[in-house]
């Protein structure tokens, strides 16, 4: 019987539903700074990072998507007015072929440009693999 708890080595969490027991909750939060420096490509591989956590336990249905970008203060605003959308662009179009619609809650100034997001998946025990 799977059990509701988070195990070593795993990078989502899974939690049984309390009212509806058949039901679990699949969720990651996972995010990073740049490792390319072209923005659309670096959105892409920030939408393959975050999946691939629920991916990885069998998961294949992505019910929300939440993107996480923090545009560096660094940049003049014509320089975040270019390169966030082309971020943006790359993970939502990474999402389009996942099968998922990626919610932008805000971006925030910060000192470092930070590219992730929030996946979750509500599925049947049979959905999962641990």
């Amino acid at each position: 019987m799977l059990r509701p708890s988070v195990r070593s080595g795993m990078d989502c969490s899974v939690v049984q539903c309390q009212r509806q027991k058949e039901f679990y909750l699949v969720q990651t939060v996972d995010f990073f700074y740049p490792l390319v420096d072209d923005p659309k490509l670096m959105g892409k591989i920030a939408l393959a990072n975050v999946v691939s956590d629920v991916y990885a336990i069998g998961t294949t249905e992505i019910d929300k998507l939440n993107m996480i970008i923090s545009a560096p203060t660094e940049l003049s605003d014509e320089e975040r007015d270019i390169v966030l959308p082309m971020i943006i662009d790359g993970f939502q179009e990474s999402a389009q072929l996942a099968g998922c619609r990626v919610n932008i809650q805000n971006i925030a100034l910060n000192p470092w440009c930070i590219i992730g997001g929030i996946a979750t998946s509500i599925c049947k025990q049979s959905e999962i693999i641990l």
